[in-house]
Protein backbone atom coordinates (compact mmCIF):
# COMPACT_ATOMS: atom_id res chain seq x y z
CA UNK A 1 0.00 0.00 0.00
CA UNK A 2 1.23 3.45 -0.75
CA UNK A 3 0.19 6.97 -0.02
CA UNK A 4 1.12 10.17 1.72
CA UNK A 5 0.24 11.64 5.09
CA UNK A 6 1.31 15.23 5.73
CA UNK A 7 0.57 17.03 8.99
CA UNK A 8 0.89 20.76 9.62
CA UNK A 9 1.94 21.70 13.14
CA UNK A 10 1.91 25.03 14.98
CA UNK A 11 5.52 25.07 16.15
CA UNK A 12 4.87 27.42 19.04
CA UNK A 13 2.32 25.13 20.69
CA UNK A 14 3.06 21.81 18.98
CA UNK A 15 -0.61 21.36 18.11
CA UNK A 16 -1.78 19.81 14.86
CA UNK A 17 -3.56 22.48 12.81
CA UNK A 18 -4.08 20.68 9.51
CA UNK A 19 -3.21 17.72 7.41
CA UNK A 20 -3.40 15.98 4.08
CA UNK A 21 -3.97 12.31 3.39
CA UNK A 22 -3.52 10.98 -0.14
CA UNK A 23 -4.20 7.27 -0.39
CA UNK A 24 -6.78 4.85 -1.71
CA UNK A 25 -8.08 4.31 1.84
CA UNK A 26 -7.84 7.96 2.97
CA UNK A 27 -11.49 7.92 4.06
CA UNK A 28 -10.65 5.35 6.72
CA UNK A 29 -7.97 7.58 8.21
CA UNK A 30 -9.43 11.08 7.98
CA UNK A 31 -11.50 10.64 11.14
CA UNK A 32 -8.43 10.18 13.31
CA UNK A 33 -6.79 13.29 11.84
CA UNK A 34 -9.99 15.32 12.34
CA UNK A 35 -10.20 14.19 15.97
CA UNK A 36 -6.56 15.18 16.57
CA UNK A 37 -7.19 18.67 15.15
CA UNK A 38 -10.45 19.32 17.03
CA UNK A 39 -9.09 17.96 20.32
CA UNK A 40 -5.96 20.12 20.05
CA UNK A 41 -3.59 17.15 20.08
CA UNK A 42 0.08 17.33 19.22
CA UNK A 43 2.29 15.01 17.18
CA UNK A 44 3.70 13.82 20.49
CA UNK A 45 0.17 12.67 21.41
CA UNK A 46 0.01 10.72 18.14
CA UNK A 47 3.27 9.00 19.03
CA UNK A 48 1.82 7.94 22.39
CA UNK A 49 -1.40 6.57 20.90
CA UNK A 50 -1.53 2.81 20.51
CA UNK A 51 -2.38 2.00 16.89
CA UNK A 52 -3.39 -1.40 15.54
CA UNK A 53 -0.62 -2.96 13.50
CA UNK A 54 -0.43 -3.61 10.59
CA UNK A 55 -3.04 -1.08 9.54
CA UNK A 56 -3.08 2.21 7.72
CA UNK A 57 -3.57 4.19 10.92
CA UNK A 58 -0.12 3.06 12.07
CA UNK A 59 1.11 5.85 9.77
CA UNK A 60 -0.04 8.37 12.38
CA UNK A 61 2.15 6.74 15.03
CA UNK A 62 5.08 6.87 12.63
CA UNK A 63 4.49 10.57 12.04
CA UNK A 64 4.43 11.17 15.79
CA UNK A 65 7.66 9.20 16.22
CA UNK A 66 9.33 11.18 13.43
CA UNK A 67 8.24 14.45 15.02
CA UNK A 68 9.59 13.37 18.42
CA UNK A 69 12.93 12.39 16.83
CA UNK A 70 13.18 15.79 15.13
CA UNK A 71 12.99 17.49 18.54
CA UNK A 72 16.04 15.63 19.89
CA UNK A 73 19.51 17.08 19.87
CA UNK A 74 22.22 15.33 17.83
CA UNK A 75 23.72 13.43 20.78
CA UNK A 76 20.34 12.29 22.11
CA UNK A 77 19.30 11.18 18.64
CA UNK A 78 22.50 9.16 18.19
CA UNK A 79 22.15 7.48 21.59
CA UNK A 80 18.47 6.65 20.99
CA UNK A 81 19.18 5.15 17.57
CA UNK A 82 21.97 3.00 19.01
CA UNK A 83 19.76 1.84 21.87
CA UNK A 84 16.90 1.00 19.50
CA UNK A 85 19.26 -0.91 17.20
CA UNK A 86 20.66 -2.82 20.18
CA UNK A 87 17.23 -3.66 21.60
CA UNK A 88 15.87 -5.12 18.33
Amino acid sequence: MSGLISIQVDHSSGRIVGGTIVARQAGEMIGQLTLAITAGLSCADLAKTIQPYPTLSDGFRRIGDTYQMSRLGPLSRLLLRRWLAWSR
